[in-house]
């Protein structure tokens, strides 16, 4: 027998914990109109939000989630729509700002910060809206080749080239595009190390053997056993992988694991059997 015909009923339980998902968004939609914390002052499902989205993505580097939205925000203050202009700005104006707000002292991306939005400016020049862009373009992992080769510090030499594959992901998760038009076989779900968290305690690294000897294997890997829990929805997998057992840093009071976000407690959720981190069970 092979370990998913021996570890059915882990399998169940791993795609039961998914689904607790279900209802729970990315946390930074939160920061666009209608969310908890609105600092971008339009749907995410716009062409707009998609555009702000993609700004995100693309500079998501060695920065918190909560600051470099705040960021944006001021970004979006200072130049309105003209934020997906900022290819026209002269380069020394724009570094200028960007290296004078608030946060961006202890970023070390921040000198290139400048230079990846005028380099997305150009890609939405080139290719017009994303959404539509991605839907004519059919196929999620063809969309991250573009941006990576198109796109100032995408990923280009990047292995797992982690900064568009999330942004393919996060177009998953609107609720205006169909995954069906871009996301397939070939798609890759970007890793995280609550990833790594499940495949060691719930997946074939139970055994303790390493099956792979390069990052790229270690990707095909795990997405094969994403595929496999579920087939032609693997993006699925990715929040609720993502946030278990990492600890509650969206608000930094908060001292419990993420993954309650869903459960609420660890009696509720189908995992708490083996899971090394369970509280008061």
């Amino acid at each position: 027998m092979n370990w998913v015909e021996e570890n059915t009923d882990t399998i169940s339980a791993l795609r039961e914990y998914v689904q607790g998902f279900e209802k729970i968004r990315p946390s930074v939609f939160d920061y666009f109109e209608g969310g908890s914390n609105p600092l971008i002052p339009l749907p995410v499902e716009s062409e707009r939000g998609a555009g702000t989205l993609f700004f995100f993505a693309s500079l998501y580097q060695n920065i918190t989630e909560p600051v470099l939205m705040r960021i944006l925000s001021e970004l979006w203050k200072e130049f309105g729509t003209d934020i997906f202009k900022l290819n026209r700005l002269p380069f020394a104006r724009l570094n200028s700002k960007i290296l004078s707000l608030p946060g961006t002292e202890k970023w070390a991306f921040a000198q290139q910060a400048a230079g990846v939005l005028r380099s997305g400016c150009d890609f939405f020049y080139a290719h017009g809206g994303l959404l539509a862009w991605v839907e004519k373009e059919k196929d999620a992992e063809n969309c991250v080749e573009i941006m990576c080769r198109d796109v100032f510090l995408m990923g280009k030499t990047s292995v797992l080239k982690w900064k568009p594959r999330y942004f393919m992901w996060l177009l998953t998760q609107l609720k205006n595009i169909s995954p069906d038009f871009f996301w397939n076989d070939r798609a890759l779900v970007p890793i995280t190390q609550g990833h790594t968290r499940i495949m060691r305690e719930f997946g074939p690294l139970r055994k303790g053997r390493v099956p792979w000897t390069t990052p790229a294997e270690k990707q095909d890997y795990f997405n094969r056993f994403y595929r496999m829990l579920f087939p032609g929805e693997s993006f699925r997998v990715y929040l609720p992988f993502d946030r278990y057992l990492k600890p509650g840093d969206l608000n930094p009071s908060d001292l419990q694991f993420q993954c309650l976000d869903a459960v609420k407690h660890c009696r509720n959720c189908r995992l708490v059997e083996l899971c090394p981190g369970k509280v008061g069970v």
